[in-house]
């Protein structure tokens, strides 16, 4: 039952249920049949000529509507009889059969003269089984007629079964069956599907021999006031309503040996305080007269995910649990015109659209395949949600179409957002989803050249919406947590420690402990703070480490509103960041960057080096930032005072030797200020790509030229290790392990490849890209 109950409450989560009347149904017309009687069922007649037509059933009698112009129907027969609150009526070959509660016995009309004229016949009222009023009728593929609730004299019920097969207009009588009141059934084959209402049960019936029906099943309705049924198509499902307030249409499989199983249950609309009436199968599609919600049309398709998908009030000013609305529903016209017979509004003519419903159903786990219960299941862009069952399964339907996301998320697990989930009608998208423990993470290992553990390094995990930080701790460990699979950008950064960049990275249940070996440098390209300081007395203006956003001076840009992009990462240093105008993040007084201290010892032949634009804007733009170097004294030294030379337009490259300055071993910060001095400017600046090369430094290619020439991937590796070079040309491929030992050498010269590394030893490789032209470029790699 637990299954059953996810489902219950889609629709009603999906509508805003008092927004609208009606919801893929269309209105086509109506005829108020009587001003002084009430409607009660209605069913449907096709003539020789193809005409449609509408039998209503009112209090005081039948009605006959031509629907030949379905925008104008017509009453083309009338006749009346004694004021009574229920009559029902069905149909063979060309006669009419009608039942009520008053003492009329079985009204038959022959309707082979329409449109001209319909002939009502002698009534029946039995011989072997005599009965003068009953309630509902039902006439099988063969000609049998059953009388349910047959009365002859107070307190007698039983089901009378007629033949009008042989003679309609004279029913011969086969049996009945008194078991149980039956007030309502469906026959197909040699079986009654009986609805006892006053047991609450659903009964089984072998009528195989109707002089002597055997109960061969029966199982209780939801409700326990079994009101009518009706089965699928291909005889699987049959599928009852509880006529009582708060009562359900439900689903149950016949094909069971050892019992009839409940599959699924619904409410129209979800509402508790609406009493359904009756229910029949259409092509997939359960339609339902409702009282005072008019009609519902459910996709049954999936009796065990029954959805609704549309519904038409037929009374928008009656409301709750009264029998007024309407009380009967005939889909079966060949033109697709869904019947109603409303009690104050008379007949009405719809159409509906017999959209079906699009499913997801799922199964969740965790990364060791434990089932997960009471996980919460949004879709996202409506209001759809379940939750998972105790075997973490969960089923979600509506008439919805197109491509959505599903967020799934539970205390104790990571979130997860399932994004392109495609919902189609009348198809089933299946997801199977792992979470992950919340108290699990992904961790990393890092290592310095020496292959020590190396602590305090900042690794960050950047999502579509979210960013991830952790730093590691004095084993070198960092662990990232409650991350949702998906994938990310990793930078990892460490004062003292060269910066690295892995784009798109997969956080999933199969990844791994990852392995990281960082060199010592001097080298930040912002993406993490690795402690620098900011000071001075400017506000809006001062320096922050951001994502640029691109700020104009009088219609002109005053800076590149991108990060510089030779390094890895996005982020830079800036004086203000926001969108629009420049004189709203500009400096108006001092902002002060200072680096970390650098220790410049094992240097030969230090160079400063850092990408940087400045803009100064105004009627004197004559402002600049100052570049200083603050030696273990605390002393100041100016180095360089940038102009405006590039107008803010681009990054630009800078490179200073520092034995110019100062002796290496004195060395210990760098300092950029910005002021505005005299007169107010537009003052702009940013610094990135910031590091300590050894040697003059020429470029990009010089100091990154892995990033620009070669892609390597992944890394750590395992079975392969993947080469993406720029161009085509002949290298020398040489792998060599910690010690430089030979392991692996090879002449390549295409420039995408793969290498079959299965046979190199597990730990660090040293890696040489040996160029025609004698260049070597060295890498560091983990063989797992």
């Amino acid at each position: 039952m637990k299954k059953i109950l996810l489902f219950v409450s889609l629709f009603t989560a999906f509508f805003n249920l008092h927004a609208q009347s009606h919801f893929a149904v269309d209105s086509v017309s109506s005829l108020e049949i009587s001003q002084n009687f009430l409607l009660n069922e209605v069913w449907g007649y096709v003539d020789s000529n193809g005409v449609e037509y509408a039998l209503v059933g009112r209090q005081d009698g039948f009605s006959v509507v031509s629907l030949e112009d379905t925008l104008n129907p017509i009453q083309v027969y009338s006749d009346t009889g004694v004021n009574t609150l229920w009559r029902d009526i069905k149909t063979w070959q060309n006669y009419a059969y009608v039942i009520s509660e008053a003492a009329e016995g079985l009204e038959i009309y022959d309707l082979s003269y329409l449109p001209d004229s319909v002939v009502k016949l002698d009534r029946f009222n039995g011989d072997l089984y005599r009965f003068q009023s009953g309630h509902n009728l039902y006439v099988d593929s063969i000609g049998r007629l059953f009388v349910f609730g047959s009365r002859f004299f107070a307190g007698s019920f039983e089901t009378v079964i007629l033949d009008v097969a042989a003679n309609p207009e004279k029913p011969e009588e086969l049996g009945y069956y008194d078991n149980s009141y039956l007030h309502d059934g469906y026959v197909r084959g040699d079986t009654l599907y009986g609805s006892a209402v006053n047991d609450g049960e659903l009964q089984v019936i072998d009528i195989s021999n109707p002089e002597i029906p055997i109960l061969r099943a029966s199982r209780n309705t939801p409700g326990n006031f079994t009101h009518n049924a009706w089965m699928s198509d291909d005889g699987k499902t049959i599928f009852t309503t509880d006529e009582i307030v708060g009562g359900y249409i439900a689903a149950y499989d016949l094909t069971q040996s050892n019992g009839i199983p409940e599959l699924d249950r619904i409410r129209s609309r979800n509402r508790t305080d609406i009493i359904p009436h009756n229910t029949h199968y259409y092509n997939g599609f359960l339609v339902t007269s409702y009282y005072t919600l008019g009609v519902s049309i459910i996709d049954a398709s999936r009796p065990n995910h029954l959805v609704e998908v549309g519904y038409f009030d037929t009374s928008p000013e009656y409301d709750g649990s009264t029998f007024d609305g309407n009380w009967g529903a005939y889909p079966y016209l060949p033109s697709g015109l869904l019947l109603l017979s409303d009690r104050q509004e008379g007949l009405v003519v719809v159409r509906p659209k017999y959209q079906k419903a699009s499913f997801i159903s799922g199964h969740v786990t965790d990364c060791n395949q434990n089932t997960i219960d009471q996980v919460d299941i949004e879709v996202l862009g409506t209001s759809l949600s379940t939750k998972t069952n105790l075997v973490g399964a969960f089923e979600i339907g509506a008439p919805v179409s197109g491509y959505y996301s599903v967020k799934l998320s539970r205390n104790g697990y990571n979130s997860r957002t399932i994004d392109s989930v495609l919902l189609s009608p009348g198809q089933m998208t299946n997801l199977q989803v792992e979470l992950l423990d919340s108290n699990a993470g992904y961790v990393s290992i890092f290592y310095n050249s020496m292959q020590n553990r190396q602590r305090d390094v900042i690794v960050s995990a950047e999502g579509k919406n979210q960013t991830f930080v952790d730093t590691a701790n004095s084993m070198g460990i960092s662990t990232l947590k409650n991350i949702p699979f998906g994938n990310y950008d990793i930078k990892i950064g460490g004062w003292g420690l060269e910066n690295k960049c892995y784009d798109n990275y997969s956080f999933s249940c199969e990844s791994d402990t990852s392995l990281y070996i960082l060199d010592a440098a001097y080298e930040d390209n912002f993406n993490q703070d690795l402690g620098w300081e900011v000071s001075g007395n400017e506000t809006s203006g001062a320096w922050l480490r951001a994502k640029p956003i691109g700020t104009v001076d009088r219609f002109t840009a005053s800076n590149p509103s991108e990060d510089d992009l030779e390094d890895c990462g996005d982020f830079a240093y800036l004086t203000g960041n926001g969108f629009g105008d420049a004189d709203n993040f500009d400096v108006d007084s001092t902002t002060v960057l200072t680096s970390p201290e650098m220790k410049l010892s094992s240097y030969l032949e230090p160079y400063l080096v850092f990408n940087t634009w400045f803009y100064c804007g105004g009627q004197q733009a004559v402002d600049f930032m100052q570049v200083n170097i603050i030696d273990t004294t605390g002393q100041v030294i100016p180095i360089d005072s940038i102009n405006n030379e590039n107008q803010g337009l681009y990054w630009q490259s800078r490179s200073y030797k520092l034995a110019d300055y100062i002796d290496k071993g004195a060395f210990s910060k760098v300092q950029f200020v910005v002021e505005d001095k005299g007169v107010p400017n537009i003052l702009e600046a940013g610094i990135d790509h910031f590091f300590i090369h050894e040697g003059e430094y020429i470029g990009i290619a010089e100091n990154k030229a892995n990033q620009n020439n070669v892609k390597l991937y992944p890394n750590p590796f395992n079975e392969t290790l993947s080469f993406d070079f720029k161009k085509a040309e002949k290298r020398r491929i040489v792998f060599y392990n910690i010690n430089m030992q030979l392991l692996k050498e090879e002449q390549k010269s295409e420039s995408n490849f793969t290498f079959n590394t299965s046979n190199l030893p597990k730990g660090i490789i040293i890696l040489q890209i040996i160029s025609e032209e004698g260049k070597v470029n060295v890498e560091k790699l983990i063989k797992r």
